[in-house]
This record gives structure tokens, C-alpha cells and sequence, in this order.
């Protein structure tokens, strides 16, 4: 399963990949996208990750 999420007015998203097996993968990233101007240094953020889910069950169609 791969997800994304991500907002309207500012500049962040997180992608998210779910496996049957309960690991995931996923990056959220995020940028200062309403500031600019002279001497103004635009500042990205990136977060990767991944990790593993002890035990998975799914509880209904949008639930786990």
C-alpha cells in the first residue's frame, strides 16, 4: 500500500509505503514556501524513514 499526504496551503507532504510483511518506508518533507525576499535563504526539510510494525491486522477497510 503507498500513501500520500499533503497540504493545500503550505509545503508538506509524507509519502508512506506499507508492506503485508509490516515494515514501512517513507519520507516527509516540508519547505518555508511562503518566505522569500533579499538575504532570505529558503530552508528545506527532509526526513526518510523506516521501521517495522510487530504485529499487523487490519480492523476495517481504512483501518489497521
Amino acid at each position: 500500500m503507498y500513501q500520500i499526504f499533503s497540504s493545500d496551503l503550505g509545503a508538506w507532504s509524507i509519502e508512506i509505503k506499507l508492506t503485508s510483511d509490516g515494515s514501512f518506508t517513507g519520507k516527509y518533507e516540508d519547505a518555508n514556501a511562503g518566505m522569500s525576499g533579499n538575504g532570505y535563504l529558503s530552508t528545506n526539510y527532509i526526513n526518510k524513514f523506516t521501521s517495522c510494525f510487530d504485529e499487523i491486522q487490519r480492523l476495517d477497510v481504512e483501518t489497521y
